[in-house]
């Protein structure tokens, strides 16, 4: 049936296969990547560049590899299945056991204390304005909660803002990048707590949350503007999380504008990656 309704759909337009387990998903990738080599040779599948990639020179993270043929990408695709997205059989540190042992800590902290709530009551669709009507949203007006949420939410914009920079060809500062987005990541989970322990309304029987708004004019700058933008976008927010954020917040912020250049280039000067 699923052969049947991959016909029907035709093939133009790329989609994923039709699987019933993650496991199904990686094996379909498998097949794809040996049909692609068995068709074109397996030199169609090198990557000329590797720009576009992280690699062990970049970030310490456990059998990272750069995708350089076909059998990286299949010994990449082998560490993806093992650490539990999808493995065939049982592994002690793979994601399936970690969520186990979390399940299993819950068990034993109701059962010392049966009114342990190890989670704030955060709204599950928070939004930072009004929703249009009809729609199930809640709408986020406690002053001191809203500010924070414009707040959280230019924090995870300028994070994407940073990853995305990660992957642009012509910047000479990848693992200041990379070391920034990082940070400003553990800066975004301290902002999400706040926010879930602050309440969405006057008289709200549930709290706020972030709601991790993309910008819409998310986009990779030259490299002549970059570090420039990302700076004094970093020295605004820093700005912003003296008054609104949580003393961790501010502290991460003002240590990854830091990374772009001392605080006196702002508005004037060159872009951190040319020096």
């Amino acid at each position: 049936m699923a052969q049947v309704d991959r016909r029907r759909r035709g093939g133009l337009v790329p989609s994923t296969p039709d699987c019933e387990t993650i496991g199904e998903f990686y094996d379909e990738m498998r097949s794809a990547l040996a049909a692609l080599g068995k068709a074109s040779g397996e030199d169609a599948f090198v990557a000329s560049s590797q720009v576009r990639q992280l690699s062990p020179d970049d970030i310490q993270i456990s059998r990272l590899r750069a995708i350089r043929h076909m059998d990286d990408a299949l010994r990449a695709l082998e560490a993806i299945v093992e650490q539990g997205e999808g493995s065939s059989c049982e592994k002690e540190d793979c994601h399936y056991r970690r969520f186990l042992g979390i399940s299993r800590e819950w068990d034993d902290a109701l059962e010392a204390n049966p009114g342990f709530v190890p989670y704030h009551a955060a709204a599950v669709n928070p939004v930072m304005r009004q929703p249009a009507k009809g729609l199930d949203r809640v709408w986020v007006t406690e002053p001191a909660a809203a500010a924070l949420l414009d707040f959280g939410n230019a924090l995870y914009g300028l994070t994407l803002t940073l990853l995305l920079h990660t992957y642009a060809e012509g910047l000479a500062n990848r693992r200041q990048l990379i070391d920034g987005a990082m940070r400003l990541m553990h800066a975004l989970s301290a902002t999400g707590s706040a926010l879930a322990s602050m309440p969405a309304a006057a008289g709200a029987d549930v709290n706020a949350g972030l709601t991790f708004a993309v910008p819409r004019n998310l986009h990779s700058l030259p490299p002549d503007r970059a570090d420039r933008f990302l700076h004094e976008r970093l020295e605004g927010l820093c700005l912003a999380a003296a008054e609104l954020a949580p003393p961790q917040t501010a502290s991460i912020v003002r240590e990854v504008a830091d990374l772009f250049g001392p605080r006196e280039d702002v508005g004037g000067g060159h872009p951190s990656s040319t020096r």
